[in-house]
C-alpha cells in the first residue's frame, strides 16, 4: 500500500457521516524539477504544498492523489491515468509551461463533463491556452507556496456544489454496450483497487472470460477483495431459467452451473479469505458487477443468454444506484436463509 493510500484510509475512518464526505482530488502536474522560464521549479514541492487542503476546516474532506504515487495494476500507463481521472471527484492541474501530458489529462477530464471541477494553477496565466481560460484559475509563485492552499480553498465551494449537484441529479448518462463482452469488464477488473462484487446466475462466463484476469488482479493488488454470489444449481429457479434458454433436459443446465461453480471455487481456494463465494436460492433478478465505484448492469431476458444482451456501466454514486444494485447485492449476500457459503 502506498503512503497516499494509507492517508486516504485514515481520512475515510474520520468521515462517518454524510456531512463529512470524502472528496478525491487528482493532482495533475509535471514530475520532479523542470525548467520554467529562466529558472527551475520543483513540482514535487508544489504537490507537498497542497497537502494542507486535506486538513481544511470544512465538511469537504479531501484526499490528494497524483499519478506517480499510486500503485497501478496495469502496465498500460494511459489506461491507469484514465482510471484515476474517472474515479476522482475533482482536479488540480498545474499548467505551468503547458506540459503536453498535463494538457491531455485536463482535456480528457473536460471531455467527461468535469470541467466545473478542474482547478488550474499556474505561475504564468498569460501562457495558458485560450480554450482553458474559462476554467477556474489560480496563480501562484514558486517562492510563496504557503499561500497556495488558501488561494485554492476559495474555489472549493463551487467545486463541491458541482460534485454534489451531479450526485443528486435524477437524470444522468450511462455508457451502453451491445453485449457484456463489448463492455470490457476485464479492463475494470484489472484496475480494481478495493473490491469486486459479482452477482451472476452461473459462473460459466467468469470461468471462460474473467478467471485469469481476476487472479492476476489479486496478485498485483494485495488489498483487493472479491465476493461472488451465484444461483444455487439446485434452486427451483434453475428449472424456469433452463426452459427460457431452451434446455430440454434441466439436468444439463444444473450440471453446467455446478461445474462452473466448482471450478471457480477450486481456483480461488488458496485466497486466504480474500475471495468469498456464496450461492443463493432466490429468483434471479440481476446480473451485476460492482467494481469499486462502478456498476456493470447486464440485461436478463427470455430471448437468450445474458452475456449476449446489452450491458450498461454506471457510476455507483449516482442517485438511486446504491439502492438498486448495491443494496440488492448486500441483502442477498447477508440472507442466511437464502444463501449457502461455498468459500470463505
Amino acid at each position: 500500500m502506498t503512503k497516499n493510500n494509507e492517508e486516504e484510509k485514515e481520512i475515510k475512518n474520520k468521515t462517518t457521516s454524510k456531512s463529512s464526505k470524502l472528496y478525491r482530488c487528482l493532482v495533475v502536474q509535471p514530475f520532479g524539477v523542470k525548467k520554467v522560464g529562466e529558472g527551475e521549479t520543483d513540482f514535487d514541492a508544489i504537490f507537498e504544498s497542497l497537502k494542507p487542503l486535506q486538513k481544511i476546516k470544512t465538511d469537504m474532506h479531501i484526499t490528494l492523489n497524483k499519478a506517480d504515487n499510486v500503485d497501478f495494476t496495469t502496465d498500460k500507463l494511459i489506461e491507469s491515468v484514465h482510471y484515476l481521472v474517472k474515479k476522482c471527484d475533482f482536479f488540480i492541474a498545474d499548467v505551468t509551461g503547458n506540459n503536453p501530458n498535463v494538457l491531455y489529462e485536463v482535456g480528457f477530464a473536460a471531455g467527461l463533463g468535469k470541467d466545473e471541477r478542474i482547478i488550474l494553477i499556474t505561475q504564468n496565466p498569460e501562457e495558458m491556452p485560450v480554450d482553458l481560460r474559462g476554467l477556474i484559475r489560480v496563480r501562484y509563485r514558486s517562492d510563496a507556496l504557503e499561500h497556495l492552499p488558501a488561494d485554492i480553498e476559495q474555489h472549493l465551494l463551487r467545486v463541491k456544489q458541482s460534485i454534489d449537484r451531479v450526485e443528486t441529479s435524477e437524470h444522468y448518462k450511462v455508457d451502453a454496450y451491445a453485449t457484456r463482452l463489448v463492455a470490457d469488464s476485464n479492463k475494470m477488473f484489472e484496475n480494481a483497487k478495493d473490491k469486486i462484487d459479482i452477482l451472476q446466475t452461473n459462473l460459466v462466463t467468469i470461468e471462460a472470460n474473467h478467471l485469469n484476469v481476476l487472479q492476476n488482479a489479486m496478485e498485483k493488488n494485495k488489498n483487493l477483495r472479491i465476493r461472488i454470489l451465484t444461483l444455487d444449481p439446485q434452486s427451483q429457479y434453475v428449472g424456469a431459467r433452463a426452459r427460457q434458454l431452451g434446455f430440454k433436459d434441466i439436468g444439463v443446465f444444473r450440471a453446467e452451473l455446478s461445474a462452473s461453480l466448482d471450478l471457480v471455487r477450486v481456483q480461488f481456494a488458496g485466497s486466504n479469505g480474500r475471495v468469498q463465494i456464496r450461492k443463493y436460492d432466490e429468483f434471479p433478478l440481476q446480473i451485476t458487477y460492482i467494481i469499486d465505484d462502478k456498476v456493470v448492469s447486464c440485461v436478463i431476458s427470455t430471448t437468450g443468454r445474458s452475456r449476449d444482451n446489452c450491458a450498461f456501466i454506471i457510476d455507483k454514486n449516482r442517485k438511486g444506484i446504491e439502492h438498486s444494485f448495491v443494496d440488492h447485492f448486500e441483502t442477498l449476500w447477508e440472507n442466511e436463509e437464502k444463501t449457502i457459503k461455498v468459500l470463505e
